[in-house]
């Protein structure tokens, strides 16, 4: 009697495991990222720059700040090609153009910034 229980609590196992092994095959990454970090041209980080993801064949547009250690990350993308803004207050915004992005992939973009340069008119009469 116990060993034919045996066989029945193994049997149970090995169906578990099975099971188990169907479902995280089935839980398919299908999206990917776009992740990095965002300096000034010293090498200081810049917190708060805004990061400006945009698909432009869907018209899908996400944005994300940097944190305080610079570091961004906009997850969930879609594979496609993106176009990227980054901006902060005082700097020059940088531009990239056709970021690719696959599956289950994080495609890494740092950005160095440049200092804004300071403009203004003078009126002598």
């Amino acid at each position: 009697m116990w060993a034919g229980s045996k066989l029945v609590g193994v049997s149970f196992v090995y169906l578990l495991l099975s099971l188990f092994t169907v479902f995280a095959s089935g839980q398919t990454q299908t999206t990917g990222r776009i992740a990095g970090i965002v300096r000034d041209a010293q090498g200081a980080v810049v917190a708060s720059a805004e990061v400006v993801v945009d698909n432009l064949a869907i018209a899908d547009k996400r944005s994300v700040m940097s944190d305080v250690s610079g570091n961004y990350s906009v997850p969930l993308l879609p594979p496609a090609i993106y176009d990227l803004r980054i901006e902060a207050r005082g700097f020059t915004p940088a531009v990239f153009h056709g970021i690719p992005v696959g599956l289950n992939e994080t495609t890494t973009v740092n950005a160095i910034l440049q200092v804004a340069q300071a403009s203004f008119q003078v009126k002598c009469d």
